[in-house]
């Protein structure tokens, strides 16, 4: 690959991030419910309208659009995403809380999958197109097909 080739694909992965970064922000923008109305009355009381107008100011609600969408874009890229209205700890601090049993997880779920896939690869291969390939192939198109549980 050549350095203009890696360039324009580095132009396109970052026009494309930009645009779903964007779109998404933007989806969270339109979603229904005030994030100050629903963060205060997470706390179990009513707030007043001076409190509403406090908390959105404080939380940069009361800017435009892309102002909004400025101040996030720029917190993103220099590590601070702001605190969590659920749990009220700074997302990056639970982002590391989550990362580490995360990788775990998945480390143990590839190695389950490098476990039974080779084996099972290497006895189809070499019972092609008898008993233990059909067998194989049927759990494995059986596994596919089942819809995810939400």
């Amino acid at each position: 690959m050549s350095k203009k080739q890696f360039g324009k694909r580095l132009l396109q992965i970052l026009i494309v991030l930009i645009g779903v970064s964007f779109f998404t922000f933007g989806l969270t923008y339109l979603s229904p419910g005030d994030p100050a109305e629903i963060m205060l009355t997470e706390c179990g009381n009513l707030p007043t309208p001076e409190l509403l107008e406090q908390t959105r100011h404080e939380l940069g609600l009361d800017q435009p659009f892309l102002v909004q969408y400025g101040s996030w874009v720029k917190g993103v890229l220099t590590g601070d995403m702001g605190t969590s209205y659920a749990f009220k700890v700074p997302v990056t601090e639970k982002l590391m809380k989550c990362f580490w049993p995360t990788l775990q997880m998945s480390l143990f779920a590839l190695l389950l999958m490098i476990l039974f896939s080779i084996p099972c690869g290497i006895l189809s291969a070499v019972y092609q197109n008898k008993w233990p390939d059909y067998l194989i192939r049927g759990i494995t198109f059986f596994g596919v097909s089942i819809p995810r549980l939400k």
